[in-house]
């Protein structure tokens, strides 16, 4: 049973680094091929980053006030700095979420004692302000299985870091208030919206999942949840993300056609 469940893996990990490198989509998962449990989708993740072969550059957590936690680790080729000007072909969703992303300055390392939140925000170096490129290996995304979408890496296609602030501890998230352009127009303006009203909760749970692990490494950036839902952008447009007194950042499609 455990060899089968580890070919499974390896096969369907095999067919989800196909699609990414060659920039194309599944339908869905093969029949027989889908995790049976979140836990097998994390192996189908981790088998993702082995055959990549990427270092983890950065993470995204969730932890929605209704449903599971949720994680996925970013490889280094995905993540960007303010400013960056990316081909829609390698987004076709170009699907853009507003999000804080935390910067980590030192390790929280593999450990048996749970990391506690005061341990978790001591190692913070900074929170900044992010934009993640959604975009998935599954044409059936939005409607595929939980598990297959935590296999895909939950969906995740590029984060972009702006600038942030080292004193974020002193900012009240509750009323902070963002907005996210596309052009000249402000497409979406919230506040407070971050969806579980807490968005360091994530990293905390995140830290204490890989404690288990690998744990976390300074450097790191975790995006921890979108505070303007999904919104669909264009070949051509720039978009823009200001989180009032934490910072802003930036990302530009390039004009050429999708599947150019």
């Amino acid at each position: 049973m455990l060899d089968m469940q580890t070919t499974r893996i390896e096969e369907l990990a095999r067919l989800l680094v196909d699609a990414r490198l060659h920039r194309r989509k599944l339908d869905s998962v093969p029949a027989g091929l889908g995790p049976q449990s979140a836990a097998e989708g994390l192996a189908v993740q981790a088998e993702v980053t082995r055959l990549l072969g990427h270092e983890i550059a950065a993470w995204k957590a969730g932890t929605p006030l209704v449903g599971e936690p949720t994680r996925a680790p970013v490889g280094r080729p995905l993540v960007f700095q303010s400013g960056a000007q990316l081909a829609p072909a390698d987004y076709p969703m170009l699907i853009i979420e507003a999000e804080i992303g935390f910067e980590l300055a030192r390790d929280l390392p593999a450990r048996e004692q749970p990391y506690t939140r005061a341990e978790v925000a001591s190692a913070v170096g900074q929170a900044r302000a992010a934009i993640e490129v959604a975009d998935s290996r599954l044409a059936n995304f939005h409607s595929a299985p939980a598990w297959d979408r935590v296999a895909d890496n939950m969906g995740n296609g590029a984060i972009v870091l702006g600038t942030g602030r080292s004193d974020w501890q002193t900012l009240d998230f509750s009323q902070m208030a963002v907005a996210l352009d596309i052009g000249a127009e402000t497409a979406v303006a919230r506040v407070g919206s971050h969806p579980s009203r807490d968005p360091l909760a994530p990293l905390v749970w995140l830290a204490q999942e890989l404690q288990h692990t690998i744990g976390l490494r300074a450097g790191q950036n975790v995006i921890t949840g979108s505070w303007t839902g999904m919104t669909t952008a264009r070949a051509g447009d720039t978009v823009r993300v200001r989180f009032d007194g934490l910072g802003q950042v930036s990302v530009q499609f390039s004009s050429a056609a999708i599947g150019a």
